[in-house]
């Protein structure tokens, strides 16, 4: 059992953060990227160090997996109307690092 704990709150959620299975990316109400977990980071092919302060829609830029329209970001939708907001069906990831498409599920 581990018994040594972070230094400080922020350091414990970061380390928390960091330690989640899937891509986490959090986001001011302006939605310019603050965090983003090393599973988002590696699935958008941006560092953290890039993507900080970048625009969500700019990092996370989604599209319909057979027309490859770009379909509306989540996050941008849930901050309009405050309410939880899915990804809608067949939608794939482009990454940064060009034709890479990572097909994302609904949770």
């Amino acid at each position: 059992m581990c018994t040594s704990r972070p230094a400080t709150n922020a350091e414990y959620f970061r380390v928390t953060l960091n330690s989640i299975g899937d891509g986490l990316i959090a986001t001011t109400a302006d939605k310019k990227i603050t965090f983003i977990n090393p599973v988002a980071a590696k699935l958008t092919a941006w560092t953290e160090e890039e993507a900080i302060g970048q625009s969500i829609s700019e990092v996370f830029r989604i599209v319909h997996e057979e027309t490859r329209i770009a379909v509306e970001n989540p996050l941008v939708k849930a901050i309009a109307t405050g309410d939880v907001v899915g990804l809608t069906n067949h939608t794939i990831l482009i990454a940064k690092d060009g034709p890479t498409l990572k097909r994302l599920r609904r949770s």
